[in-house]
């Protein structure tokens, strides 16, 4: 199976909405001490301990066996690798805790830990974990979706998909490609296809999935069970009985024989199925809906797979007349919110029962729109949605904080909801709890299939600077979806640069920057938007990001010469100082390739201007190591192209006050 390198971004503050930093591979991280990994069900959390663990010297395990088991020796030196922090905590308050307890038996090593990103409580866990880190520091890190390029590579090597552009292209005029960047529904999708006959939602990916992981696939199983063969549809009920008892009962898996049973593991008997229910059970675990778990023991195939299947079980009971008063009970904890490791079951449980779907929307609709599939529902249901949204954000504006960008919230942005829409972005309240909900309503429009009718609203929230930096970032994004002008995004930027548009942390500057280079930016055009960052805290934000990191992987090679006589001309020396250090990084990068690509075409005196690119007011130098390396083994190689630039440095230095001072300067360029 091929695992693809996966890229994280870290979460470094919770004071804004706007914390995250530019994404870098996971492995970058390896030296940190301990670390934090969330993601959205199935963005393949688990496989990435697993891809890391032996890298790190580690060990993964579920963090319930982890603060339940006794610590053997072969712990000792090794880094704990504690999966699935979601899951525990739908059995006890505590887990933090716990796990503190036996990393301090262990003398506090390294550990890593992965979770839902709902399920995270952002600097209340930070702050309980920090204890067990022997740095004092804890790092959050968000796993980012797959990219493109992972995407194809899977399909191919994983899910055996020929053509996989051809399939993403399928799924995008399905409508569906949203479900391609999480590993989870990827799988499912590539499973649920049948030539062309492709799902619609989530809910079908699923449906479709789960009735081809519920076939038998060896003709020889099929022949011999043919007098006894039991129907798809019994076996995912069976399935979801089961699934319903392990997760409502906080148990790991299934044993297959009463010698492999424990308090995690029960057997199949203990679930009390009546018979003739015991034998399709007996069956149903037997199928790729279950997978092994050491000897004698399965698990269910994924989490969120256990959760569809319970949730389509258990919804038939309710709508044959189980009390929905004894479900609740069971979903909801004491403040009335669903219970953290239940809460896939109850978002799919307000699809699949029309019976508790009202009263689920209105105790926690933010759940049903993360981890469900809202966009089956009827408009009148995601209008209810809304509007309960809207009053848990008037009761606690936190609510709607810091829930990450899922495409569950896109299937929100219905059309039929135009005029809903329409209202909150055209509302006149500028208080906390309206620009908290607006922020939600434009990750909604931003994610989903959006009227482009919007998008004049969209542009207006993004010019007035009355609404919070977050939500007009948020509101140009949702507008670029929308609007293909490149000519109305350059008058942005350029009234951004004016003056006549606020930017304070050159935030709006660095999306449209990402978005219009180099397609739409010439490279004389580009570099009268270079500037030191007007707010010094968003160092690492997306303006700086740009100049670091995009502009010299994405400048073409015909841009490159443009780009160097631009930084020697425009004089732009105050920009390499200490403090800019993101922008010495982005000269260093340019000139190494400059140099490499264009160094044998180019005049001597033109070269050596280059050269003195990225040095300050004292014509003092920071030159990235690799950069240095890059350039010296170019010159080494051209030992007549040295002697040449050696006497336009000493021509140059010859009227000098003091040329040997200046000859040094300019060979330690």
């Amino acid at each position: 199976m091929t695992i693809v390198p996966r890229r994280v971004h870290e979460i470094r503050s919770e004071k804004t909405l706007e914390s995250a930093t530019p994404s870098q591979e996971l492995t970058a991280f390896r030296d940190v001490h301990a670390w934090i990994l969330l993601g959205e069900p199935g963005a393949g959390k688990s496989t990435v301990l697993e891809s890391e663990e032996g890298a790190a010297q580690g060990k993964k395990i579920r963090i319930a066996d982890f603060i339940t088991g006794d610590l053997e020796d072969k712990w000792r030196n090794k880094t704990p690798f504690l999966d699935a922090l979601d899951e525990t905590r739908a059995g006890t308050d505590n887990t933090l805790r716990l796990v503190r307890q036996q990393l301090k038996k262990l003398g506090y090593p390294p550990f890593r830990i992965a979770c839902r990103a709902a399920d995270w409580y952002g600097s209340t866990d930070a702050t309980e974990l920090q204890a067990a880190s022997a740095s004092g520091k804890i790092v959050v890190l968000q796993l980012e979706p797959l990219s493109k390029d992972d995407i194809r590579i899977l399909l191919r090597d994983n899910h055996n998909i020929q053509q996989p552009q051809e399939f993403i292209k399928k799924a995008k005029l399905a409508g569906i490609d949203g479900l391609l960047d999480n590993p989870e529904t990827l799988r499912l999708l590539a499973a649920a296809v049948h030539g062309d006959i492709w799902p619609k939602t989530r809910d079908e990916t699923y449906a479709l999935a789960c009735k081809k992981l519920a076939e038998e696939l060896n003709k020889q199983h099929r022949n011999k069970s043919r007098l006894a063969q039991i129907p798809v549809e019994t076996l995912l009920d069976a399935a979801g009985q089961v699934c319903a008892v392990l997760l409502l009962s906080d148990k790991t898996g299934i044993a297959l024989d009463r010698e492999r049973s424990n308090t995690g593991f029960p057997t199949l008997e203990d679930f009390a199925p009546s018979d003739p229910d015991i034998t399709a059970a007996t069956h149903a675990v037997g199928t790729k809906l279950f997978r092994p778990d050491g000897e004698e023991r399965v698990v269910p195939a994924h989490r969120s797979i256990a959760e569809y299947l319970a949730a389509r079980w258990l919804a038939q009971r309710i709508n044959n007349g189980l009390s929905l008063g004894r479900a609740l009970n069971v979903l909801l904890g004491h403040d009335g919110r669903t219970v953290a490791g239940l809460r896939g079951l109850y978002a799919w449980l307000a699809l699949q029962s029309q019976k508790a779907r009202p009263r689920l929307l209105e105790a926690d609709p933010l759940t049903v729109v993360i981890y469900g599939d809202v966009k089956p529902m009827p408009t009148e249901d995601k209008r209810r949605i809304l509007t309960h949204l809207r009053h848990e954000g008037a009761l606690n504006p936190s609510y709607l904080r810091g829930v990450s960008n899922t495409h569950p919230l896109g299937a929100l942005a219905h059309p039929d909801l135009r005029d809903d829409f329409f209202s909150i972005l055209q509302s006149p309240a500028r208080d906390d709890t309206h620009q908290v909900f607006l922020n939600f309503v434009l990750e909604i429009l931003s994610e989903g299939q959006v009227d482009v009718d919007v998008g004049p609203a969209l542009l207006d929230i993004v010019r007035d600077d009355t609404y919070r930096p977050y939500n007009r970032i948020e509101a140009l994004w949702a507008w670029l979806k929308v609007a293909d002008d490149p000519t109305t995004a350059i008058a942005l930027l350029e009234g951004i640069a004016a003056g006549r548009i606020s930017d304070s942390d050159d935030e709006l500057a660095g999306v449209l920057l990402h978005q219009l280079y180099p397609t739409n930016l010439v490279p004389t055009a580009l570099l009268s938007y270079l500037h030191s960052p007007k707010s010094t805290y968003r160092i690492g934000g997306r303006y700086a990001s740009f100049w670091s990191y995009t502009l010299p992987e994405r400048a073409p090679d015909t841009h490159l010469p443009t780009l160097l006589d631009g930084l020697v001309s425009e004089n732009f020396a105050h920009l390499f100082a200490f403090t800019e250090r993101s922008l010495s990084n982005m000269a260093d990068k340019l000139l190494a390739r400059g140099v490499l690509v264009h160094g044998d075409t180019i005049s001597d005196k033109r070269l050596l201007r280059w050269l003195g690119i990225g040095a300050d007011n004292f014509s003092n130098f920071r030159r990235d190591n690799s950069a240095n390396k890059v350039i010296s083994d170019w010159i080494g190689c051209r030992p007549d192209r040295y002697k040449s630039l050696l006497s336009l440095i000493f021509e140059h230095c010859s009227d000098h006050a003091h040329p040997a001072m200046c000859i040094d300067t300019h060979k330690n360029q």
